[in-house]
């Protein structure tokens, strides 16, 4: 997963985390929010 969106390792683990165990993902980070979209992992808004 890292090396076919371009992230690091870490980014890539902890989106298959959320979508392996089905649980929301929280990020501030929008790139990585963007590609958890295209993977259909349910993303939190953070309020601000």
């Amino acid at each position: 997963m890292a090396k076919e969106h371009g992230i690091y390792a870490y980014d890539a683990y902890m989106l298959e985390c959320a979508r392996r165990y089905r649980t929301p993902f929280l990020s501030l980070d929008g790139p990585q929010r963007g590609i958890a979209r295209k993977l259909e992992i349910e993303v939190l808004k953070v309020p601000t």
